[in-house]
């Protein structure tokens, strides 16, 4: 029997130098099972800690301190929970926060700050927002404005991020652990720390189904593995044992893998990769990073590498393929947020050749809207469209801007019209008491 071999076996981290990160950054905030922390192709931005909500946010290529005194964005009125960039858009960037509320901000749109913005391009609040604080944030890829929340009133919804309007609410049976939309953009799965995993398509509660995961209160985190159709997740056993499990969508009554991974009471973070069908595995206090791959085979995790540092992190995220040195076969970038500093860990591929390698890049998700979040409402579905991964190919497309004028609700229409009748009263009563201006006598 044949050895089975792997493209990635031999993939390896490239410490960078002191030059090439990000030292004495101010205090980083993160929470328990959330790493506050979000990359794009141009950005990436992480939580502070201090008052309101901030955020600091730098070019993945600016190295050099970032001075506590910056300007930042504190939009917020309540410490940030959760962070995210657009998919479409490497500017747009959109944060939930104990305030009850989710703020849309567009980089690319602020330059260099001059001094702290506090007020966001568009706010998904209001009457069919949130009630408590907002932990969970989920992109659809179909549309560049389909937007899922989930918060502590055990609520996810999904929002039309163009006109801040909600356009559904699904009610969950406990606090949330995880809200995540698949790959293709139809389905949203909701982890619930009762153990339950609903999957569902938003648009038609009728499609939900649910299934037991883990028998623990702890957060769980989980992924769509879109070319087997599985789905993974991390959570917690009987005393703080952290373990992954597999479930088939086809039938979810047994997982059809599980690992114990170890006995630890910090939460495990998972980066799940379409095109390669890898597994990226980052702890919360620890100073590793894993790697793994999933196969459709008798052996569904093969265990390709572990990098190991003595430096703790806080927390952190990984920069999407558009912003990795794609030509040098960098395969991941993994920024380290530590307590002073934040340390670009690059993940390559070694191979000789200086072209570009299609076996390891293969084309991805082109980052285009083709539907309208108006027409996704409605049930609309389009294939996801993918493109070359060789910066060579890339066209120059026009970052999508996703925030417009709110459309005001009926119940704003309203008041804004009962507000318009008694100012044109007022007017009229006023034209009424006015002395009719004398008329000028007839020259002979």
């Amino acid at each position: 029997m044949s050895r089975r071999t792997s493209k990635f076996k031999n993939v390896f981290c490239d410490e960078p130098q002191a030059d090439d990160t990000f030292p004495e950054i101010p205090l980083p905030y993160t929470r328990m099972d959330s790493n506050c922390a979000a990359a794009s192709s141009k950005y990436f931005a992480f939580a502070l800690d201090g008052g309101g909500g901030p955020f600091t946010y730098r070019r993945l290529t600016e190295f050099g301190r970032i001075n506590k005194t910056m300007p930042n964005i504190n939009t917020h009125k309540g410490k940030l929970q959760c962070l995210e960039f657009s998919p479409f858009n490497p500017s747009i960037i959109v944060t939930g926060s104990e305030d009850n509320t989710i703020a849309i901000n567009n980089l690319g749109e602020f330059g260099e700050l001059t001094e702290t913005k506090k007020v966001a391009d568009q706010y998904l609040s209001g009457e069919f927002g949130h009630t408590k604080k907002v932990t969970h944030l989920s992109w659809c890829h179909q549309s560049e404005s389909v937007l899922a929340s989930g918060g502590f009133d055990q609520c996810v919804k999904i929002w039309d991020a163009e006109t801040a309007d909600c356009m559904r609410t699904v009610e969950t049976s406990d606090k949330l652990g995880d809200v995540k939309f698949n790959y293709e953009g139809n389905l949203v799965a909701i982890c619930t720390k009762d153990g339950q995993n609903t999957i569902m398509d938003p648009r038609a509660p009728e499609s939900a189904f649910t299934f037991t995961s883990f028998n623990s209160k702890k957060s769980s985190k989980c992924w769509f593995i879109p070319e087997f159709n599985w789905f993974g997740q991390i959570g917690f056993g009987s005393q703080s044992k952290r373990i992954l499990k597999l479930w088939d969508l086809a039938d979810t009554s047994t997982p059809i893998h599980k690992w114990d991974i170890d006995q630890n009471g910090s939460a495990l973070i998972p980066t799940f990769d379409e095109t390669t069908n890898m597994l990226w595995i980052t702890g919360k206090g620890d100073g590793s990073v894993r790697w793994l791959e999933i196969a459709n085979g008798t052996k569904k995790l093969h265990h390709l590498g572990i990098y190991r540092n003595s430096v703790p992190q806080r927390g952190g995220c990984f920069v999407p393929k558009k912003g990795l040195q794609i030509m040098k076969c960098e395969l991941m970038r993994f920024m380290k947020i530590t307590q002073k500093s934040v340390i670009p860990l690059a993940f390559m591929v070694p191979r000789k050749a200086t072209n570009f390698q299609d076996d390891i890049f293969v084309p991805a998700f082109d980052g285009i809207s083709h539907i309208t979040a108006e027409d996704w409402n409605n049930g609309g579905n389009v294939p996801i469209v993918k493109s070359s991964m060789n910066p060579q190919d890339w066209a120059e497309q026009a970052e999508v801007v996703v925030t417009k004028a709110k459309k005001k609700s009926y119940k704003e229409l309203q008041q804004e019209n009962e507000e318009l009748r008694t100012r044109i009263a007022e007017l009229e009563e006023q034209v009424r008491t006015l002395t009719p201006a004398e008329t000028p006598a007839e020259t002979s």
